[in-house]
């Protein structure tokens, strides 16, 4: 019978990243399984793939800065290209209290080292809002 230090559960985007670090920490005896035919097809190839840093709590702008960091090196890392490419966000307020919301989290953001927030357009207020029930 084979003893494993650490057994992983799903290889998946969560299984993979866990077992590469703790191979990147020197762990040797780790073993990934996964129920699927190959790894990565359960959920994570249904994930769209995308991330923001445009929380409005300190912790999820903290892991999504660093998530970017670590995007932005995979190449270098891995030598393979993560097919990353930075393209923005863009929050619309519709009236003051939403604008008051988005600057309270543009506060938060700046307080958890994200850098490029900041007001486009501000004191312009409108747009169309989808309510499913239009054409």
């Amino acid at each position: 019978m084979r003893t494993v230090d650490h057994l992983i559960i799903g290889g998946g985007v969560i299984g993979a990243s866990i077992a590469y670090h703790l191979a990147v920490r020197g762990e040797t005896n780790v073993l990934v399984i996964d129920a699927g035919k190959e790894p990565g097809a359960g959920s994570t190839s249904k994930a769209t793939g995308g991330f923001r840093c445009q929380f409005g709590t300190e912790i999820g702008v903290k892991l999504s800065l660093l998530a970017r960091e670590k995007l932005l090196h995979f190449e270098d890392e891995l030598g393979i290209d993560s097919g990353y490419r930075p393209c923005g966000y863009l929050f619309v307020a519709k009236d003051e209290h939403q604008m008051s919301a988005l600057r309270s989290a543009k506060e938060i953001q700046q307080k958890a080292g994200l850098r490029s927030v900041r007001e486009v357009s501000p004191g312009i207020y409108g747009g169309s809002e989808a309510t499913g029930r239009s054409v």
